[in-house]
């Protein structure tokens, strides 16, 4: 039975859980035999975590950290687990109904005994897994790679297969015993690499003390060794939060990382790099404010990538300890997440311009509203323009002349700013992004909510 300390953690939402698993790493939490139902644990970190008899219906685990987790007798139904990562994890003799495990990485992973019903693996990598007796029920897998006949016959053991209907696109199947170099499975080509953001800083630091804040982009077979060098840099650093972003980057496209402290202003620092298809760092050293009674320094990194503009992809938050205070409670705040659904805010006159530049949003598979494109024939638009911005993490408004004379322009990120209700940090991120140089100003009537939703700081020409 789970732990009920432990599960109300966990009900408490993914931002409360992995800061206390960041205070606790040492500890396995014990969730066995738990039954959730529509429960968001997006970029959750479950590494460990005793999840045996678990029964989850239509539960989301994208991007969630499921390394070395015990899965044994789950039974999971319409379980998203896109981007997620099962390497080392044990799912034996579990039942997986309609699951989609798009992308997920399953290294080592223990399948003996499972039975996958109508499941999805599209662009997932299975290396070392153990498929003994499993059961492949009807047309279960979607885009299925098993390899040449030679794996086929080495890594299908007591597969049940009847009734299978898939294509040879997908999933890569490697064998479970340790090949050389040469003999290694070739591994599908993608259309760019799945690249992941590692934050690692010291866990405390004492007022006005410069730390060291390292940000690392890397593959996600490279997070064990990205680790290594981050301590090789600093014997202080340990792993503050670590984000899948979700989005393929091809070598050679730029990325910008953007740090700052939250609620300190003139903070913000800005890297930008190239992908060279590899882990590299960047480095930011930042001062601990000496303010009385703080406890913690929250920070946030912004990540963007740059297509036709700079678009916002993903953010993570986390913290360091103020060194001397004393602590009121259980950690909060250390987030991390991609952007998953964007409202596109425009003037109707800058329309083909805005709609040249929302492609990119399909390349990123970023959801998203335009009203041109997304509204049905005959449905109201103004109470679903107002829907979709209640709906939305992500306000991308491209901003001119045109924009500033809208009145819907202004009505909408009003409207955007209403649902942050003071909060810096709460959603919708409201990313503006120049159609014209020198950048318009905002109206007057907008300058005042510069300090709660950085309307001026953000509305700023390229540099």
């Amino acid at each position: 039975m789970a732990n009920a300390s432990h599960l109300e953690y966990l009900l408490r939402g993914v931002s409360y859980w992995n800061s206390w698993r960041l205070q606790e790493p040492e500890l396995k939490p014990d969730l066995s035999d738990i039954r959730l139902g529509n429960q968001s644990l997006e970029n959750a970190n479950l590494q460990g975590v005793n999840l045996s008899g678990s029964v989850f219906v239509g539960t989301n685990l994208n991007f969630a950290n499921l390394r070395d987790a015990d899965l044994r007798r789950v039974s999971w139904e319409k379980v998203s687990a896109l981007g997620a990562d099962f390497s080392g994890a044990d799912f034996g003799d579990s039942h997986l109904k309609l699951c989609n495990f798009s992308m997920a990485i399953l290294l080592q992973t223990q399948l003996s005994g499972t039975t996958l019903v109508d499941c999805d693996f599209t662009e997932t990598i299975l290396h070392g897994v153990n498929l003994d007796k499993v059961n492949f029920k009807e047309k279960m897998v979607q885009d299925i790679r098993l390899g040449s006949e030679e794996v086929l016959e080495e890594t299908r053991g007591g597969l049940d297969m009847r009734g299978y209907a898939g294509n040879t696109g997908g999933i890569q199947l490697a064998d479970e015993g340790p090949r050389s170099a040469s003999e290694q499975p070739v591994l599908a080509a993608k259309p760019g690499d799945t690249v992941a953001c590692s934050v690692y800083a010291p866990e405390e630091a004492a007022p006005q003390e410069p730390v060291q804040v390292q940000v690392w982009l890397h593959l996600l077979e490279e997070a064990a060794v990205v680790g290594q060098l981050a301590v090789s840099i600093d014997d202080t650093a340990v792993l503050r939060q670590f984000s899948n972003l979700g989005v393929p980057v091809q070598p050679g496209e730029r990325l910008r990382l953007v740090l700052s402290l939250r609620g300190e202003t003139g903070t913000e620092q800005t890297r930008e790099t190239t992908w060279k298809g590899s882990r590299e760092s960047q480095q930011f050293v930042v001062d601990i404010p000496d303010t009385p009674g703080k406890q913690k320094v929250f920070f946030v990194l912004r990540v963007f990538l740059q297509r036709s503009d700079w678009m916002p992809v993903g953010e993570i938050s986390f913290f360091i300890k103020v060194a001397g205070a004393t602590s009121a409670g259980k950690p909060v705040g250390s987030e991390a997440k991609r952007y998953h659904y964007a409202f596109v805010s425009y003037a109707s006159k800058d329309r083909q311009e805005v709609l040249r530049r929302v492609q990119m949003l399909g390349i990123f598979d970023q959801k998203f509203f335009m009203d041109v494109l997304s509204l049905r024939p005959g449905e109201e638009w103004e109470p679903a323009l107002e829907q979709h911005i209640l709906d939305c993490d992500l306000f991308l408004l491209f901003w001119s002349t045109n924009a500033r004379n809208s009145e819907w322009v202004l009505k909408e990120v009003k409207l955007a700013l209403a649902r942050k209700n003071g909060r810096r940090e709460a959603p919708p991120f409201i990313q503006p992004i120049p159609l014209e140089l020198p950048v318009v100003p905002p109206p007057p009537e907008l300058g005042h909510l510069h300090v709660n939703d950085h309307i001026l700081y953000l509305i700023a020409p390229e540099s």
